[in-house]
């Protein structure tokens, strides 16, 4: 699935590109602009109200209710509404910063930026869009561990 969510999810917004959905999501859209591209891409859009658009956006959408306030209440809703199963194999699949799926590299000499122990420890991934690198270092487990504990993972 593609998604386009609005400025008020910018949380589930980070935390889906992490679990490796496709998302648009740009803050200084508005929403009625990010409903035409949904509906353009053919993305679900997931917003917190319609109330702003004259009338429903014409494609599929989703409304988080504002009672719903944790992000992993939020990320839950979702998860329910569409019936997905989130994989930890897609997990910091894509890049963080835009959204392309990552690739793996493996440079002959250390990238400047990455430390010695990284490069010598663990497989590295780049955007081929914005040249981040990015590795399943730490930070890998604990994201992993904190969404099976909230069930957001399967």
């Amino acid at each position: 699935m593609k998604w386009a969510v609005d400025a008020m999810l910018g949380d589930v917004a980070r935390c889906m590109i992490i679990l490796g959905e496709d998302v648009l999501y740009r803050s200084d859209y508005s929403g009625v602009d990010l409903a035409r591209i949904a509906r353009e891409e053919d993305r679900i859009f997931l917003t917190t109200s319609v109330r702003r658009f004259p009338n429903p956006p014409d494609t599929a959408y989703l409304i988080i209710p504002m009672s719903v306030d944790s992000l992993w209440d939020k990320l839950r809703f979702v998860k329910r509404r569409f019936s997905i199963s989130f994989k930890v194999e897609n997990l910091f699949s894509r890049c963080i910063l835009c959204n392309t799926l990552t690739t793996k590299i493996f440079p002959d000499k250390k990238p400047a930026e990455i430390p010695q122990k990284v490069f010598m420890e663990f497989v590295l991934y780049q955007c081929p869009r914005c040249k981040k690198i990015y590795w399943k270092g730490g930070h890998f487990e604990h994201t992993k561990k904190k969404l099976l504990e909230e069930s957001i993972l399967n």
